[in-house]
């Protein structure tokens, strides 16, 4: 139940926490500028803010991971765990809790708060079970290790500072993060103004007019600029490095791969140990050519590709000819087997 709802959150995130916090903000509309607490709380509020938006730059500055997803489900495809992944699990996360608490904070309202803070908390516990769940069973004891030395919600301290000391990637950090710069810069304002209103209402806010405008103009430019310059793919990394990159990537998920598949084959031998034990105590034959054929058009039909049909075919048939070949209690038999035609199944 809880990794359906969690599945449920990722796919819907980008439009279900934007609504979130407008409708509890909505709903507990900001304290009016003047009051005492709530003025306080708006500075509170901007920090919160800072930090969060901060571990999100360092992160992605140090060693960015995509968790978009594929198809609307958890994927990753690879295990990171250098950067502050070393120091803390969910960096992203957290920094994106820690905004989403600021507004709240920001806002100064004590219900708004308790409310926005709780809902966020719940939500992005749940996204966290979900991912660890997912990455636990992708990748199993790597990920149990990785587990027992990074926190999941705290930065660990030691040997932060050497992390902060490795090289920091602005372009990647400008490419990838504009806009989640340009709302932690935006909504302070946002608030600050809505403030405003309430306290002398919109005649009110004329007379701050200048400063919002310029302050709205400086960061509108600024992304402008930046989304100008990745849609023209000036902030891309070098081609050598980028090429690398994805082939570094792609070659230890083929070995995570072959590691499953090693897994695999061990299990499957030893299930068919376990048949040719029982066929050698009953005289049964352990050749069956109607079984191979079984075997194989039930693996055709659940191909969901790219493989070809008839290159699935090909390669169980090798593996079915390895099975065939192993020596299991009939030593003599296993012997003579290896020169046997694949047209007979293993177990």
């Amino acid at each position: 139940m809880l990794e359906r709802l969690a599945r449920f959150v990722f796919r819907h995130r980008d439009l279900l926490f934007p609504a979130l916090v407008a409708a509890i903000l909505l709903w507990r509309p900001p304290a009016p500028l003047g009051d005492r607490a709530g003025d306080a709380l708006w500075i509170v509020g901007v920090v919160l803010i800072g930090l969060g938006q901060a571990l999100r730059a360092i992160t992605i500055g140090l060693r960015y991971i995509k968790r978009g997803g594929r198809d609307g489900r958890f994927f990753a495809p690879e295990l990171v765990v250098s950067g502050i992944f070393a120091h803390c699990r969910n960096p992203m996360y957290v920094g994106n809790l820690l905004i989403a608490t600021g507004l709240f904070v920001a806002a100064g309202d004590l219900i708004g708060i308790a409310v926005g803070a709780g809902v966020f908390i719940a939500l992005y516990a749940t996204l966290v079970h979900g991912e660890e769940q997912y990455l636990a069973g992708r990748f199993g004891e790597d990920y149990a290790a990785y587990c027992r030395t990074s926190p999941r919600w705290f930065v660990r301290l030691r040997g932060l500072r050497a992390t902060l000391g490795a090289p920091f990637d602005w372009r990647r950090l400008l490419n990838k993060e504009y806009g989640t710069l340009f709302i932690s810069f935006m909504a302070p304002a946002g608030l600050l103004a809505w403030k405003i209103v309430r306290a002398e209402g919109v005649a009110g806010l004329a007379a701050y007019a200048l400063p919002f405008a310029l302050y709205a103009a400086i960061v509108l430019i600024a992304y402008v600029v930046v989304r100008v310059l990745k849609k023209q793919r000036r902030l891309d990394p070098p081609r050598d490095e980028s090429v690398a990159h994805t082939l570094a990537v792609a070659r230890a998920q083929i070995n995570r791969i072959d590691d499953d598949l090693l897994r695999l084959f061990n299990a499957r031998a030893r299930e068919v140990r376990r048949v040719y034990d029982v066929k050698s105590e009953n005289r049964i034959p352990r050749f069956d050519s109607a079984r191979t054929e079984q075997i194989l058009a039930r693996i055709r039909a659940s191909n969901p590709g790219p493989l070809r049909d008839d290159e699935i075919d090909r390669l169980f048939r090798s593996v079915l000819n390895t099975f065939l070949g192993m020596d299991m209690t009939d030593p003599a038999a296993a012997r003579t087997s290896g020169s046997v035609s694949i047209e007979p199944a293993a177990g």
